[in-house]
């Protein structure tokens, strides 16, 4: 016979099922990060050639240590990832106006705390083709330690990598159109009544030339309203590139704009919502748009309260059918 003690337990590994498949929908998130001995100065940088011309491009290297250091550079094709659009290093080197110095490059020696600076320099034909080249100038530094171990002295190399990312537009016009354009909303169709309405914009420039993302995204509700509204973070973005927007904000203990997620979080979602965004060119005018439509339903609980009801119709036919007649 099954006692009321055993059925009261079977309800509560049922709900205790449910609020946890519920909960586990959370995700957490854990971050890292590295220190170098070795600094460069800028990290960033974006340099305009036009045909026919040379340039130059410097960049300090400080020796942050007590110890003598060796740096070699060298200089590398770089390309930027699609999600986050930052630099990638890749295994090549195409870029042409450089080839003859890259091949003479050598190690330099830089004193605890000094500052020693690196030049490229760049010459363009007058044949050369409007392009963009992302690069990335890698710095190879060794550490030579004396180390004393029972009275016996022994050379140790410590080594680090550090790089400086450089963006070189080859171009004879004094400027380009903006061609940056949203192609997509990503987001789910279907939403969580429960959680957040977050959103990710993507957008591609069919330039060459590198552009500053400027524009806004909007949520209207159901009933018309707008309940959500933010500026588009104004990030660089590569000729040829696609890559994800993220939207502006200021903290409140903080007068610089951030860059954040596009998040509408009220306490409960319901209905329709449209979001869309919108790029704006150098002039102020929109020049590319896109709009989806989500739908927001409370089916979490749903689930939640439909596992309760399996587990108390399930427990009573359970008992009817064990109990004496």
């Amino acid at each position: 016979m099954i006692t009321s003690n055993k059925i009261k337990t079977w309800h509560l590994v049922v709900v205790f099922c449910g609020i946890s498949w519920f909960w586990l929908q959370y995700p957490t998130s854990i971050s890292a990060q590295s220190d170098y001995s070795l600094s460069v100065y800028p990290p960033s940088a974006y340099l305009k050639i036009k045909p026919g011309t040379t340039a130059n491009h410097t960049i300090e290297l400080t020796n942050t240590t007590t110890n003598t250091i060796v740096v070699t550079p060298k200089v590398f094709d770089s390309k930027p990832e699609e999600d986050s659009g930052y630099p990638e290093m890749q295994p090549t080197f195409s870029f042409p106006y450089l080839s003859e110095q890259v091949q003479k490059m050598s190690p330099i020696l830089i004193k605890p705390g000094e500052t020693n600076s690196f030049s490229l320099d760049f010459t363009v034909p007058p044949e050369a083709i409007t392009r963009e080249y992302p690069l990335t100038v890698l710095f190879s530094s060794t550490i030579e330690q004396a180390n004393t171990t029972n009275q016996v002295v022994s050379n140790s190399k410590l080594y680090g990598v550090i790089g400086a990312n450089l963006v070189v537009l080859v171009s004879s016009d004094e400027t380009l159109p903006n061609l940056l354009q949203v192609v997509d909303i990503e987001v789910p169709r279907l939403l969580d009544s429960l959680r957040g309405l977050s959103f990710t914009p993507m957008l591609i420039n069919q330039g060459v030339q590198t552009v500053v993302a400027s524009g806004s995204a909007t949520i209207v509700d159901t009933f018309g309203r707008t309940v959500f509204q933010a500026q588009i973070y104004p990030d660089m973005i590569l000729g040829r590139q696609q890559r994800s927007a993220r939207a502006l904000t200021t903290q409140k203990d903080s007068k610089l704009p951030e860059p954040t997620v596009f998040s509408y979080d009220p306490l409960f979602l319901l209905g329709k919502y449209t979001i869309t965004t919108k790029i704006i060119d150098g002039q102020g005018n929109s020049s590319s748009s896109h709009t989806k439509t989500v739908i927001a339903l409370p089916y979490s609980f749903l689930i939640v309260v439909l596992f309760i009801i399996i587990g108390w119709v399930f427990s009573r036919v359970f008992a009817t059918n064990t109990s004496p007649d």
